[in-house]
Order: C-alpha cells, then sequence, then structure tokens
C-alpha cells in the first residue's frame, strides 16, 4: 500500500502507432474532394484523402437557411500547394449566413486533440474597386461549438489561396464521440454568389482514455503492468482492481476512493472523483479562479489561487446571495487557505445555477488585441477633416499624423458559450472614434449584449471645428488623467448614477479592470485585472 507523502513514479503515456503526440502532431483528416457531388444533396460522404485510423465515419452537410443549395463540384486551381483538381462548395449565398459542416467519430477508448488546421478557400467577386461582392467576404470556424479560428474570405484571386496552417485560437483537446467541425460564412451582398474550399486539413494527435479498456498491457493476463487510471499504481493488498495515490485509494470499477476526500466539494459525495468526469475535471493544482459578486457589486467570494488557468467572474441571482453567503462562511478555513480550494473546477460546476458566469480571459484578450488596431478617424463623432485645428498635449498636430494613430475603440457581441458569456471575435468591429464605440449589429440596444475597450491614450486633445449650422465649438477631450483607460465614459457613469437606462449587460474593459455593467440602474461590478 502506498503511504501519504511518498512519491511513486507516473509512467509517460504510452504512445499509439500512427496517432502524433503533444510534441510532433500529424495531419489527423485531409481532404481533396477529388471525387464529384452529386449536385442534388446537402451531403458529401465521400472517404477523405487521410483518416486517421483511431477517427471514423466523417461526412460533410450543407447548410443554406432559407435556401435549397446543394453541394457542386468546381473546377479547383490552386496557386500553390497540393491540387486535388476539384473543390467542394454550394451556388447559394443566403445574406442571414450559410455553413459547411464536418462530422466524424473519435473510436471509443480514445480521445483526439486538434492543434491547428487550414484550407483553400475562394468567394465570387465583382468589382474589387468598390469592394462590391457577390458572394461571403468572412468566414470563421467552430469546433463543438467553440470558435477556433476566423478571416476574410479570398474574393479577387481565381486560384484558390490557402489559409495557411493556423493555430486554434481556443486550444480543444481531450475530444471524444462526435466531433463537429463547421466552416461559418457571412456578409454577402445578395443570394447569387458561389463559394468552394480545398484540401482541408486538421492536424493533432490522439490518445488513449485512461482505464478504457484499451490501454496497452505488458503481459498476456494484463495484470503485470503496474500502473492504471491517472498514473495510480495497482494496489494488490487490497484488491486486484484497487489502485493508490499519496492520499486516495481508488476502486477501478466503480470510479469510486475507498476512504473519504479530505479536500471540499459542493453538492458531491466525498467518495467521488474529478467531479465524476476525469475527462474534463483534472486541475490538480488549483489554478483557476472563479469570483463570486452580488448583483450590487459585492464581492461574496474567491475559489481558486488566480495564478493560471481559467478566469471567469460569477454575478449571483438576488435569490442566491444569502446561501452563497453561508457556503463561503462555512468554508471560510479552505477558501482562504494558502493553497485555495484544489479542485475548483467541480465548486464551480456545482454552483453554474447560482448566476450568470463572465470568462475574463476573453474579455482580456479582445482588449489586449484591438486596444490599439484600429486608426483614429474621428473624436466622439467629430470626424477629424471636420476640424479647424487639434491640439496634443499642448502641441499643434496635423489631420494626417492625428488619423495615424492607433487606438479608436472596438467592440463586439458576447453571446452565452456553454452557459458561460465569452467574447464572439468574429464580431468585432469599430467605427474608428477614438471615444465612442460602435454598437454591433443591433438595431435594438435595449437586448444586446457587448463588450467595448477604452484603450491607452498616450494624448490630450483640444480641437476646434464645426457645427453643421456653422459655428465653431471648442472641445478639450482628457484621456483620462493616468492614461490607462479606466475612466468611464459618460454613458456608463450615468447608467451608475441612475440618471440614464444602459444596455442589460455591457462590459467595459481597460488596462486595469473590468467593469460588469449588469442592466439594472444604479449598479456596476468592478473586477481588476
Amino acid at each position: 500500500m502506498q503511504m501519504p507523502g511518498r512519491k511513486y513514479p507516473v509512467p509517460e503515456p504510452i504512445p499509439l502507432a500512427g496517432a502524433g503526440s503533444p510534441s510532433s502532431p500529424i495531419e489527423l483528416y485531409r481532404h481533396g474532394f477529388k471525387s464529384k457531388a452529386s449536385g442534388t444533396s446537402t451531403t458529401y460522404a465521400i472517404a477523405p484523402n487521410t483518416l486517421s485510423a483511431y477517427l471514423d465515419s466523417s461526412q460533410w452537410t450543407l447548410s443554406t437557411p432559407g435556401y435549397s443549395g446543394v453541394f457542386v463540384t468546381y473546377p479547383s486551381p490552386v496557386s500553390s500547394g497540393p491540387s486535388q483538381d476539384s473543390a467542394l462548395g454550394f451556388a447559394v449565398t443566403p445574406t442571414g449566413g450559410a455553413s459547411m459542416t464536418l462530422t466524424f467519430q473519435v473510436k471509443p477508448g480514445y480521445r483526439a486533440t486538434i492543434s491547428s488546421f487550414s484550407f483553400y478557400n475562394r468567394s465570387t467577386a465583382v468589382n474589387p474597386l468598390t469592394d462590391t461582392t457577390t458572394g461571403y467576404r468572412h468566414w470563421y470556424m467552430t469546433i463543438n461549438g467553440t470558435t477556433v479560428g476566423g478571416d476574410t474570405l479570398n474574393r479577387y484571386s481565381v486560384p484558390l489561396l490557402s489559409t495557411g496552417t493556423r493555430a486554434l485560437d481556443n486550444p480543444l483537446s481531450a475530444l471524444t464521440g462526435t466531433v463537429t467541425v463547421t466552416l461559418h460564412y457571412y456578409r454577402a451582398h445578395d443570394q447569387t454568389g458561389t463559394l468552394r474550399i480545398d484540401n482541408f486539413v486538421l492536424n493533432g494527435f490522439v490518445q488513449q482514455i485512461p482505464n478504457s479498456g484499451n490501454a496497452p498491457i505488458t503481459s498476456a493476463d494484463g495484470k503485470c503492468y503496474r500502473y492504471g487510471f491517472n498514473g495510480q499504481e495497482r494496489d494488490n493488498e487490497i484488491g486486484e482492481d484497487s489502485y493508490g495515490a499519496p492520499y486516495w485509494e481508488y476502486d477501478s470499477r466503480i470510479g469510486r476512493r475507498w476512504n473519504l476526500d479530505p479536500v471540499l466539494k459542493v453538492k458531491e459525495s466525498p467518495y467521488s472523483t474529478f467531479s465524476g468526469n476525469p475527462i474534463w475535471f483534472t486541475d490538480a493544482n488549483g489554478d483557476d479562479t472563479t469570483k463570486y459578486y452580488s448583483n450590487n457589486g459585492e464581492h461574496i467570494m474567491t475559489v481558486g489561487n488566480g495564478k493560471k488557468g481559467y478566469s471567469r467572474a460569477m454575478v449571483v441571482r438576488d435569490d442566491k446571495v444569502s446561501q452563497l453567503k453561508e457556503y463561503a462562511k462555512k468554508y471560510h478555513k479552505e477558501l482562504n487557505s494558502k493553497t485555495g480550494v484544489t479542485n475548483n473546477q467541480a465548486v464551480d460546476n456545482s454552483l453554474k445555477g447560482f448566476g450568470d458566469l463572465y470568462d475574463l480571459n476573453s474579455f482580456v484578450t479582445f482588449y489586449e488585441k484591438y486596444k490599439q488596431a484600429y486608426t483614429i478617424k474621428s473624436m466622439r463623432g467629430v470626424g477629424i477633416e471636420q476640424m479647424l485645428y487639434i491640439e496634443l498635449n499642448g502641441k499643434l498636430a496635423s489631420k494626417d499624423f492625428v488619423k495615424s494613430i492607433k487606438g479608436a475603440e472596438a467592440t463586439a457581441i458576447v453571446r452565452k458559450d456553454g452557459g458561460i458569456f465569452t467574447v464572439d471575435f468574429n464580431s468585432v468591429q469599430s467605427d474608428n472614434d477614438a471615444f465612442q464605440s460602435s454598437r454591433p449589429y443591433t438595431t435594438d440596444k435595449s437586448t444586446q449584449t457587448h463588450i467595448h475597450l477604452h484603450p491607452f491614450y498616450p494624448f490630450d486633445f483640444e480641437y476646434l471645428y464645426k457645427n453643421s449650422d456653422g459655428t465653431r465649438r471648442f472641445r478639450y477631450e482628457d484621456s483620462g488623467g493616468d492614461r490607462n483607460g479606466g475612466i468611464l465614459g459618460d454613458q456608463e457613469q450615468n447608467h451608475i448614477d441612475g440618471r440614464t437606462r444602459y444596455l442589460p449587460r455591457t462590459i467595459v474593459v481597460s488596462e486595469g479592470s473590468i467593469k460588469l455593467l449588469t442592466g439594472t440602474q444604479g449598479e456596476a461590478i468592478f473586477i481588476e485585472r
């Protein structure tokens, strides 16, 4: 029997033949679409050029909502790389968007990780000078509902062009069962365009699932291999199916502990392991963090040590606040220990119904990526060209110089993905204004959830401009004292002060903080980044 405090060897996963590895990913899937589509169906089930031996049952399906689109085979001239002679596409492009979906199965006992992808593409275009197009302008890709990349479609070159090998924006690992890969297309001018793709590739690796029954053995009876589930060592003193770890004994037949778990668990048996899901819940170091707040901004508790991993905030429903406060009081010692709660994911999972969860990592990524992505063409609705003179920090500046400054505000839709409010990076846009964000893709400001940034401004602006009635006006814009973008705008502050109605959910992210405006007047939650 293993004893507490002693270190025991944990073996590396045994490599699978032809499956790749984390350090050496391989091509798991590639389709050149060389076989001709029927031209009458929304499915394409021709076998791909490459399909890992650990994957099965792949096919493509087409969705053109409101229109009877079907898969069509087109010529596929490519500028470089492997030409497959033909491409798969469709000849109707509803302006509301369309999609091509690849599904395949990961065979039982295995799990797949997809690390990168690539494909060739072309959408029809009419006039590159005016940017008028009959086909889609943009694409983004999801895997099992998670956005992993997006870009502009090739519209001006007859040869299909490749996206190049692109790492996933949001890495996906331990995929089991049915995997759904969807290419979404949007921003079409009308319904008459065509779109085609070729040489679609997914790269990654496949591993065995611990305790799946497929693990290689070192003897004929399978009992001489010392290690099993999660690298734990067989303990024959208790029984053939018992495994030990430094602080527990585990029965692999039922997936439960022999002994009580000394670590805090919520609504969960002390004999359970990994919240009953060892594939998803593997937070052994306690590095994930969730902060819990009431609707009026009061911080109730923090689960995790804030070092790394995911970072989330929950705004707790009013009817659950008192219950959560009692919970925080009961487990005050564990929550405030040096190590923190080590089964964070299990705790967070058990509290999901208590309120709305926000993915803070996606908010920070949005800020860092777009804080200096767009040039400034206006200031609070006044175009640079309308200005008679401009001073930056007390010095005269030319219009061309001001228009070259990167730091215009940006905005994006925030969608509920898997129960968590997360930035939709395919909806990011800017109206190129230095002080007011555009509102994305909506005419109903009372219902749209969105995020916008208050970026770092190195200047204070003074400018004189002429109104539409010919009168001249002077305006001074302070970049925010310490110029870190942390000062709220007039609309946000008026909402907090109860003077105006703002959006139900508005996230304002700056250099040092995140503000959640939950939709009720006088309420805002301030979170340090």
